[in-house]
């Protein structure tokens, strides 16, 4: 190709860009999304392991952690329940229409949660237990102790089960919140247990 077959090319090319932007700019600015806007988000930041790997909010804690992240969702038949783990609150939202209907405080890094015998159930990471709501009221009936990082709940049509990130373990708890048992299962690979593995493997 010469040079100006090279240009009359180029210029062509240029064209066809430009006529085909705008069309889809138009088709991106026609989209439309409702949200609700649960907390502000605040600055994002992470922590280096071991062997120079970057790693996410995790655990952590401290004034550099957003101000909100949603991170477990439940639904009660009529609301759905949003845990916003960086403000230690959860969102009771109608479903019906959208409407946020209240906020309230639970543990510290709420990152599960769970509707079961008539309650809201949340696993509270960083406090080692459970809190357990009034769905209609969004009170707080009772905290109950979990193991080390609470952070899955599950339902067996009798008792609440929980998975304890830290602790290597399963806690069963009765629906009405007595502990029936701890469980041992498999190890951590999230969370300080990646940490530890990275930690470890930079010094073999």
């Amino acid at each position: 190709m010469n040079l100006l077959h090279w240009r009359v090319f180029s210029m062509a090319l240029l064209l066809a860009i430009t006529v085909a932007m705008p069309s889809v700019t138009k088709a991106q600015d026609a989209q439309s999304m409702s949200e609700i806007t649960l907390g502000a988000s605040g600055s994002r930041t992470g922590g280096t392991l071991a062997g120079g790997m970057t790693a996410g909010f995790g655990d952590t804690t401290g004034d550099s952690a957003p101000t909100a992240g949603p991170e477990a969702a439940a639904f009660d038949g009529t609301h759905v329940w949003v845990a916003t783990q960086f403000n230690n609150s959860v969102t009771r939202i109608r479903v019906s229409d959208g409407t946020v209907t209240g906020t309230y405080t639970v543990g510290k890094r709420p990152v599960a949660l769970l509707y079961a015998a008539s309650s809201i159930w949340v696993a509270n990471l960083l406090s080692n237990n459970i809190t357990r709501l009034n769905p209609a009221t969004g009170a707080v009936v009772a905290t109950y102790n979990a193991g080390d990082g609470p952070g899955g709940l599950a339902f067996d049509g009798t008792n609440i089960w929980v998975a304890n990130r830290h602790s290597n373990n399963v806690t069963k708890l009765s629906s009405a919140g007595a502990t029936l048992g701890t469980f041992a299962v498999g190890k951590a690979t999230i969370g300080p247990g990646l940490c530890r593995q990275f930690h470890l493997g930079s010094q073999q």
